[in-house]
């Protein structure tokens, strides 16, 4: 395994805290976002038919017909929702300067320590996030570039799996160019916390022309989570088809726990960008010359003339003695 693949997990294990403090406000923010349509759904499955199809268990098509009655509106549901996410859009920025500076340093902080550098670095990590959107938006536009050929060569084509195919290897495609992406932006988070670099438009650019240099090494470096993260949806998706419909608590802990799985993988991904850019910047260090040694000069000893008295120059005229003619 890549070095700093195999190193950026046991950091992150090293500072599990910041896994846990990650995982609880994402735990806060989604009680937030359920108040909304827990009342909203309380009024309606009061004592109603609905009510005790869902007692049952969860039925998707329960809820969808339920969703679809004009005294039940989404809109405040939906409302909800995406004010909460953007809360936790805005605390993942603020506290990425202080997760970075702790890989970085690789020692924990003091609450001010860390608050200091989030806050040090929020605005640039800001201007980073707003370079970042139309990258992220060409991803998301080849992504259904690929979902929406796939669903004509479905219609069209003589072999059904002709599309399936397609839509199967167009989205594997889409999704390593989404990985040079983030990890691209990464590296970008990365330089800013080494570097202390302040132009965020130029350092956009010469990441990109760094990433696309060292692109095996970044592939592989952010592959290996997301397969990762994939084999424990995968997972957790056949646990929970197993768990009956009635045991609630036992799918809720399983969500969570896949949560906090989600959380320490995506935060692996950047210990390992901040590891890959340390070694980095060792190897391709300028060496410092150092000056040569400034040597004493050498005294000459002469017949009648101590080592410890100055010689005097052969051009420098000798001064009279007292037996010389004054002329």
């Amino acid at each position: 395994m890549n070095r700093p693949i195999r190193d950026g997990f046991f950091l992150v294990a090293r500072h599990q805290r910041i896994v846990w403090w990650i995982f609880f406000v994402n735990l806060l923010l989604g009680f937030l976002a359920s108040v909304t349509p827990r009342t909203i759904l309380h009024s309606a499955l009061d004592r109603n038919f609905y009510s005790q199809q869902m007692g049952k268990g969860f039925d998707a098509t329960v809820l969808i017909e339920l969703l679809t009655r004009p005294e039940i509106s989404a809109t405040p549901w939906a409302t909800g929702s995406l004010v909460v996410g953007l809360i936790f859009l805005l605390y993942i920025l603020f506290i990425s300067g202080g997760v970075l500076s702790a890989y970085h340093h690789d020692r924990k902080f003091t609450r001010g320590q860390f608050f200091e550098f989030c806050g040090d670095f929020f605005w640039r990590f800001v201007r980073l996030m707003l370079c970042s959107i139309v990258p992220f938006g060409i991803v998301f536009g080849l992504l259904s570039g690929v979902n929406y050929f796939s669903g004509k060569m479905s219609d069209n084509a003589a072999g059904d799996t002709q599309g399936f195919w397609f839509q199967v290897f167009g989205t594997a495609v889409v999704v390593l160019i989404g990985l040079l992406v983030r990890a691209w932006f990464d590296l970008a988070q990365a330089r800013t916390v080494i570097d202390h670099v302040r132009g965020m438009f130029f350092l956009t650019f010469r990441s990109l022309r760094l990433a696309l240099g060292n692109l095996p090494r970044f592939i592989l470096m952010y592959l290996v989570p997301t397969l990762v993260a994939v084999a424990a949806i995968a997972l957790t998706w056949h646990v929970w088809i197993t768990i009956p419909h009635t045991s609630f608590g036992a799918s809720w802990i399983l969500l969570e726990v896949l949560s906090l799985v989600l959380i320490g993988l995506r935060l692996w991904q950047r210990a390992a960008m901040i590891l890959w850019y340390e070694n980095y910047t060792e190897l391709h260090a300028t060496p410092k010359v150092a000056p040569p040694p400034v040597l004493p000069r050498p005294v000459f000893a002469e017949e009648g003339v101590s080592q410890t008295e100055p010689v005097l120059p052969t051009n420098t005229p000798t001064p009279p003695r007292d037996d010389d003619p004054v002329i």
